[in-house]
């Protein structure tokens, strides 16, 4: 037993508790139990973990809880866990990010939320509803004296359809085609805003709501010239007449 060399009993192997010899436990490489390898328990050695190289327990992997390797977090290859995938929530490689590349959550994507990827932004094909607010707030206005009751999503889908075909101000409105808006836009609204639009030249004010909660333009009543301003107009006319 002086040189740990003594041979183990049988009956100590079978049951996996054989003491191990310490010189081979100082090495690391001491055979593990059978059982609590299949159970994902078996003891690491140190110098694995250090270098960040250990097996992870089956389990854990599983569940998407492994514990990933330091190295592989440093090189922003670290695998993420599936739940935080499923979830939209994974992190991001550092590389990716500073490349401005990496993919955003879809749950923030489907709020237009996303972060966008900063060479997209300089070429300007950043996916993303934030396109709209390229618009002034006079294309907004109009949409929303038309349809006040437009749901926020619908409305942003408007935008950002009137944005595409290079809708920049009010004044481009007049030249919106019926194909031009989206399909989400009843026959209705569609024909109530055209028809808003067409007006050119005039000044326009909002009318009574109808039952789809449309407003129609109608242009604002003239005001009554006064009756000295009658007479100055019938003057002038006389005078140019004389002449």
């Amino acid at each position: 037993m002086a040189n740990k060399e003594a041979p183990v009993s049988p009956s100590l192997t079978a049951i996996e508790e054989a003491p191990v010899s310490p010189p081979l436990t100082a090495r690391e490489e001491a055979p593990v139990s059978p059982s609590l390898t299949a159970r994902g328990e078996a003891p690491v050695s140190p110098s694995l973990t250090a270098r960040g190289e250990a097996p992870v327990s089956p389990s854990l992997t599983a569940r998407g809880e492994a514990p990933v390797s330091p190295s592989l977090i440093a090189r922003g290859e670290a695998p993420v866990s599936p739940s935080l995938t499923a979830r939209g929530e994974a992190p991001v490689s550092p590389s990716l990010t500073a490349r401005g590349e990496a993919p955003a959550s879809p749950s923030l994507t489907a709020r237009g939320e996303a972060p966008m990827s900063p060479s997209l932004k300089a070429r300007g094909e950043a996916p993303n509803c934030r396109n709209m607010y390229a618009l002034g707030e006079d294309v907004r206005d109009a949409v929303l004296t038309v349809l006040p009751g437009l749901q926020e999503e619908k409305l942003l889908s408007l935008l950002n359809k009137l944005a595409s075909i290079g809708v920049e101000s009010k004044s481009d409105l007049q030249l919106v085609k019926e194909d031009d808006l989206p399909d989400h836009i009843t026959p209705i609204q569609c024909r109530r805003l055209l028809n808003a639009w067409k007006v050119e030249g005039e000044d326009v004010a909002p009318g009574p709501a109808d039952q789809y909660g449309c407003v129609r333009w109608q242009p604002e009543c003239p005001q009554e010239e006064s009756e000295e301003s009658l007479q100055e107009k019938q003057k002038e006319m006389k005078d140019i007449s004389v002449s």
